[in-house]
């Protein structure tokens, strides 16, 4: 693990210099301007800035998505600006660090893993994070002072957590929103200074409760998924001779779906269809498999042709990431879990299994043919009544169209 890190080390040392020295004139010069105390107030159509972070297709960028459907819905004219505060800040760096994050999950995973959770769970001096302060504040001050935004929709937790700090220090007024994405909530999330929290479940209402948030700040929305990915009353069950399996490796086509692949045996009983995400050289080497029952498929931005394929399918075999777990919980697809990537998956995994709502492919490296598992789980009257029983019980926490009666507390 040390070797892998100490190649990616000596790949990037150049770019990590660069990086250094930019921050350091960047934060001397004190370029960035504090906000303007007197600017006028905006008297147009309203209008949200949605913040998630960094530039990849993350499920933080989905949900800031599927969020400005929502508002859409409620109202046409409001005007929505999605802003990451890293490229804002510094430029085509952000470039250099989402390559170094993706390089550390793949090649030295346990270390990511080991950093994240020192990171983002050990307790710290007041949950304080000074660097991301010295990092970000002053570019976000300049930046609300350019947007002027009515409020600010945040779907991570660095942009949450400098706004909720500038809202403790009294610099700014504006309704705050945490849109949480995951199933469970990190220390760096701003919590005190933010006005709403939308969570995925009452125990996460209830954590957040017990550090001090008031009930009526927190609402149970689920992590929101697009208007056109319509909510199932009832659990998925085939009644057809052959089931098909919708395979996700989330929209970048990261993580082992590659080694995934090698290990199912589709039979005229079973079909996979892959979703390859926007990972062109996966999405030939499905192809080039020539297989009837493996069926490539690349990239899909329509939520709709979404729907419809979740309509389609009977399981859905992904790693837990957030908002395609969301989706397939929102359609009652019963869902096979495999290869979550270090840090956020891993936490993710550990909630799914504690609340019986998804099924753990167990070792599928060395358990195969992947399929037993597959067909021990949808066949068994015993396993599918208590998913269904759970999935209900998931569903019953959230109203439906539950955003949309939340609105007028932050828009009016």
């Amino acid at each position: 693990m040390l070797n892998n890190f100490a190649s990616i080390h000596e790949k990037y040392s150049k770019q990590i210099t660069l990086f250094n020295y930019l921050i350091k004139s960047h934060l001397i010069q004190n370029s960035i301007p504090a906000v303007s105390a007197n600017k006028e107030r905006r008297i147009d159509m309203k209008k949200v800035m949605l913040m998630p972070f960094l530039q990849l297709s993350t499920g933080h960028h989905q949900v800031a998505k599927s969020f400005i459907s929502w508002l859409k819905i409620y109202d046409p004219t409001i005007k929505c600006e999605t802003v990451d505060i890293f490229s804002y800040a510094y430029g085509n760096m952000e470039n250099l660090v989402s390559n170094i994050y993706m390089k550390s999950i793949v090649s030295i995973p346990s270390f990511y893993s080991w950093l994240y959770k020192k990171n983002a769970f050990e307790n710290h001096e007041k949950n304080r994070f000074r660097a991301y302060e010295l990092l970000f504040e002053r570019a976000m001050l300049k930046l609300l002072d350019e947007q002027q935004p009515d409020c600010v929709i945040c779907t991570h937790c660095l942009p949450s957590y400098i706004l909720s700090c500038l809202k403790q220090k009294k610099v700014i007024s504006i309704p705050i929103v945490n849109v949480y994405t995951d199933f469970f909530i990190n220390t760096i999330w701003g919590k005190q200074g933010i006005d709403f929290h939308l969570v995925p479940d009452t125990p996460l209402k209830q954590a957040l409760m017990d550090k001090g948030i008031k009930r009526e700040k927190i609402i149970v929305t689920g992590i929101p998924v697009h208007p056109l990915i319509k909510r199932s009353e009832k659990l998925k069950v085939s009644t057809s001779e052959r089931l098909t399996i919708l395979v996700s490796g989330g929209s970048l086509g990261v993580g082992q779906l590659k080694y995934f692949l090698a290990a199912i045996r589709p039979n005229r009983y079973l079909q996979y269809k892959i979703l390859c995400g926007k990972n062109t050289q996966l999405y030939q080497m499905v192809k080039a498999l020539n297989h009837q029952n493996i069926i490539p498929l690349k990239y899909i931005e329509s939520r709709r042709e979404m729907d419809v394929l979740y309509r389609q399918s009977d399981g859905i075999i992904t790693k837990p990431g957030g908002v395609t777990i969301s989706e397939g919980l929102y359609k009652k697809i019963p869902l096979f879990l495999y290869d979550p990537l270090p840090g956020q998956e891993e936490m993710n995994l550990q909630y799914l299994k504690s609340q019986g709502l998804a099924f753990h492919l167990h070792n599928w490296k060395t358990k195969r043919p992947i399929e037993n598992q597959i067909f021990s789980s949808l066949n068994s009257h015993t396993k599918i009544n208590d998913l269904e029983n759970r999935l209900n019980q998931y569903h019953d926490q959230i109203a439906e169209n539950e955003l949309l009666k939340f609105f007028p507390r932050i828009i009016n």
